[in-house]
Order: structure tokens, then sequence, then C-alpha cells
């Protein structure tokens, strides 16, 4: 994966109908983060390497969260979740999705890795 295809996936994403038409505010969101990471990619450097990477992570695991929650438009099943609140569990639970994805509970420790340190 490189940086045109990571960013294309959800360009293409947002072109599609039932996202756009759908789910006006999460297409808008995307758009925002994928802004934001690429300006953080563009900001990053040694001395804000730890941070900015913290950040990054942080959207992508929101990102992760918004389109695991969205409905499949191949699938036509109905999202039991509205715009806001898949929007609001992304803003609230992005710092545990990776600690969730690898199988660690909230209160279990997590290795010392910066996979599990975003922001």
């Amino acid at each position: 994966m490189n940086h045109q295809n990571y960013f294309s996936y959800f360009q293409q994403e947002c072109q599609k109908d039932y996202l756009a038409l759908g789910f006006p505010l999460i297409k808008a969101e995307v758009e925002e983060l994928c802004l934001v990471m690429q300006e953080k990619i563009a900001e990053i450097n040694s001395d804000n390497f730890f941070e900015t990477h913290a950040e990054i992570l942080g959207i992508d695991a929101r990102l992760q969260i918004i389109f695991s929650l969205l409905p499949k438009e191949e699938n036509g099943i109905l999202s039991y979740l509205s715009e806001a609140e898949i929007l609001e569990l992304s803003r609230k639970d992005y710092p545990y999705y990776m600690r969730e994805l690898c199988g660690f509970r909230s209160i279990e420790s997590t290795p010392h890795s910066l996979h599990f340190y975003c922001q």
C-alpha cells in the first residue's frame, strides 16, 4: 500500500451513491479526515514524529470505525445507527480500536508498540 492507494480507496467510497446520497455527513467527515491526515503526513519530521504518528493512527482508526459501522452497499442492509451515532462512536472509540482489533481488553496492558499509541 502506498499514499495514493490508501487515499484513493476513501475517495472512491465517497463517490458511491449510497454514501454520497445516503450518508452526506459521513461523506463530509471522511473527506475532512483524509485532508487532515494528508496535512499531518506532510508536516511529519523527526521533532514531531511520535505525536504526529499518534494523530495519524487516530485518524485511521476513526476511518476504520466509520466504515465498519456503515451498511455495505451491495447487501442493502439498513444501518441500525444514525449518521450522528456513527460519527460519535468514531470520535469516542478510536483510542481503543487497535487494542480491541488485536484482542486486548481495556484493562489489559498492551505491548510497548506505536500501534497502540494514538491520539
